[in-house]
């Protein structure tokens, strides 16, 4: 357990008493493991980190802004808390939180009667769920459809590490303009062709049709054999994810592959932007709970051992289509 300011205690009047600035005292690599932050003003300032809890006694001014925590899950605003001075709150740049929470003994909302407004991306008021209490009934509801604390869309804004990958793919399409360019200047002669035919199919006439069929043929052959070996090593990591998360979370394994396929199918197939929105919202509260006793990494070795056997399957299926009945 860190203590961040031991003797802030002793000045509350001073300048380091909000929120922000005491947020920022954390180190770089104690941001990026902090998952849950909770927020008080009740007691002397104190911010303590526990693990991968960060609690904050402090008082709420200006503008607070959350993006320096990249692996933030959850937010906890205490009993009792005063957001009167707090203008906003910047969760933005935090794409992993799935979770707020305001009070938890049914006490007065304190965002009712204060100025301060949340603001998000698009994506994420379909993907994080408010806990709050209305007339002490205990309510959870998506962003969108809450009315316990206000919100704003906020424009995404491109990071240097964006901006970079673009870079990256329109540098990888101008070598593939290239690479057509090249090979447009050399195609295969029709003995060239002939060559591959007696290769392929030994003793025959160039035909395009055989040769085609021949060419699925084999590929169905490497394909079919080495999607089994995926699924085998996919139906293994998910018996094993399964037996260490535990009953209750096992539907959310389920959960979470189901959406992953369904992402795939839209992205690939059905080209659905707005259902892949939904999807990738989804797919984003099952990562947040199952990161309760999984880590980043173990999820994101299934998801992508997940996408390489739906790529072989989508591939199998496209060359069976086209390939003709024997006869």
């Amino acid at each position: 357990m860190t203590d961040l300011v031991p003797n802030l205690s002793l000045r509350r009047n001073s300048t380091e008493k909000t929120y922000q600035v005491i947020l920022n005292r954390a180190d770089p690599y104690q941001k990026t493991t902090i998952r849950h932050l909770k927020f008080s003003n009740n007691g002397p300032i104190r911010a303590v980190i526990d693990g991968t809890d960060f609690k904050v006694i402090a008082t709420g001014e200006g503008n607070l802004n959350l993006a320096q925590f990249p692996n933030l899950a959850k937010i906890t605003f205490q009993d009792g808390i005063n957001v009167d001075n707090l203008d906003s709150i910047d969760i933005s740049g935090n794409e992993k939180l799935g979770r707020m929470i305001i009070g938890s003994s049914g006490k007065k909302n304190p965002f009712r009667s204060s100025r301060c407004v949340l603001l998000v991306k698009e994506n994420q008021v379909d993907q994080i769920i408010v806990s709050y209490y209305e007339q002490k009934n205990s309510i959870e509801k998506k962003l969108r459809k809450q009315d316990a604390i206000p919100y704003r869309i906020v424009e995404s804004q491109q990071s240097g590490g964006e901006m970079e990958r673009l870079r990256q793919i329109i540098a990888e399409k101008d070598k593939q303009i290239e690479r057509l360019q090249t090979e447009g200047a050399q195609r295969l002669s029709l003995s060239q062709f002939q060559e591959l035919t007696d290769l392929v199919l030994p003793g025959s006439e160039f035909d395009h049709a055989k040769f085609k069929q021949e060419i699925i043929r084999l590929k169905l052959e490497d394909l079919v054999p080495y999607l089994q070996g995926q699924k085998e090593r996919f139906d293994g990591l998910v018996i094993d994810l399964k037996r260490r998360v535990g009953d209750s979370l096992k539907p959310i394994v389920d959960l979470l592959m189901k959406t992953r396929k369904d992402i795939f199918e839209q992205t690939n197939i059905n080209n659905n932007e707005f259902a892949q929105g939904k999807l990738q919202g989804e797919l984003a509260i099952c990562q947040t709970l199952l990161q309760t006793s999984l880590a980043q990494e173990e999820l994101q070795s299934l998801l992508t051992a997940q996408d390489e056997m739906l790529k072989i399957e989508m591939q199998i299926a496209n060359l069976q289509r086209n390939q003709r009945p024997s006869a």
